[in-house]
């Protein structure tokens, strides 16, 4: 399962190398049948012509001994569940430890595109 994460990781760090910038979606949970859990994922394929336009992607991270260093990497508790974003600068856009609206996601994922372009439009 660590490789499985670290894969993750490293394909989050890829995309974002390739083309357009990835927003990445981590989803932490103590375990896969944690409604909150559910709940987050069906939010985030609601949408997927929305996700897809800006370049977001997820991924879920059960709790485990092997991903713990995962958990202190995002500084994750130990609480059933925390969805974080994370912004195409590998910084972190939002926390929250109930599911996250795909509206509040665009909304910050929107805004955080507008403040890149009006700085190269300064430029």
């Amino acid at each position: 399962m660590q490789i499985k994460i670290l894969i993750i990781f490293a394909a989050c760090l890829w995309f974002k190398s390739q083309g357009p910038a990835n927003h990445c979606v981590f989803i932490f949970a103590d375990k896969t049948n944690n409604a909150d859990l559910i709940r987050q994922i069906n939010i985030l394929k609601a949408d997927p012509n929305g996700t897809n336009s800006r370049n977001i992607i997820y991924k879920v991270v059960t709790y485990s001994a092997n991903n713990a260093e995962h958990y202190k990497k995002w500084k994750v508790s130990n609480v059933p569940f925390t969805v974080i974003l994370i912004g195409n600068d590998n910084g972190e856009k939002l926390r929250s430890h109930q599911p996250v609206s795909l509206a509040k996601i665009f909304e910050l994922v929107d805004n955080t595109s507008r403040r890149r372009e009006q700085g190269h439009h300064k430029l």
